[in-house]
């Protein structure tokens, strides 16, 4: 993300982002996840980066993948498990509206598992934050199924929930068994988007797009 500097001093966004950095100088929580799930998130974006999102097919591969991986997620109990779970549903069901627009149906998944609540919070939140990026290229298409499958994409990109978790983090330890937890199933998570958008790019094109029969 690209910020830039008034003469007279820094913008109020650069000044919240040093405060927030000024806080996870130290090793925190913020800095661990941060930095042991640098791989495994590269991962995953290299793989969203090979996506036409303007495009029906490119656009039912990223909502099937993202929804197959959604659907295998689930909060142990703790801090944050039921805002976790309320975000999950609500971009499950985001996700389930936009491939209806496309004429399309969810993959089938297998059972999911339990994952660590501030884990869930960070990789959903985070992915909020990324879909701003998104959102620029699917406002592009010119396919109006594309343009009317906007519930995810064009939904909130929850920046201050993202910003207060963030701060959050910034402010716990970042060794103990809660945070092993936390950092353990972040990499976990990353690698189950991963493994479902492989599965999305591996299917041929004609099985995610339902193709319309022309008018007699």
């Amino acid at each position: 993300m690209l910020f830039h500097l008034i003469k007279m001093g820094k913008s109020p966004i650069l000044e919240r982002r040093d405060k927030e950095d000024r806080i996870s100088s130290t090793r925190t929580l913020r800095h661990r996840l941060r930095e042991e799930t640098s791989d495994a998130h590269q991962r995953v974006d290299d793989l969203f980066s090979t996506l036409n999102l303007r495009t029906v097919a490119g656009l039912t591969r990223f909502a099937r993948a993202n929804h197959a991986a959604l659907e295998a997620i689930q909060c142990r109990p703790g801090a944050g498990a039921e805002k976790a779970k309320a975000l999950r549903l609500e971009m499950v069901v985001a996700l389930e509206r936009d491939l209806e627009a496309l004429g399309a149906q969810p993959r089938a998944t297998g059972q999911g598992r339990d994952y660590d609540a501030t884990a869930v919070l960070y990789i959903l939140l985070g992915s909020r934050a990324g879909t701003r990026l998104l959102h620029r290229q699917w406002s592009e298409a010119t396919d109006p199924r594309v343009a009317a499958a906007g519930s995810y994409l064009g939904s909130a990109s929850r920046s201050d929930d993202w910003r207060d978790l963030r701060l959050d983090l910034a402010r716990r330890p970042a060794q103990g068994r809660e945070a092993d937890a936390a950092v353990s199933d972040a990499v976990a998570l990353f690698d189950l988007f991963g493994a479902h958008f492989r599965a999305a790019l591996s299917t041929p094109e004609h099985q995610h797009v339902r193709r319309i029969p022309a008018n007699r």
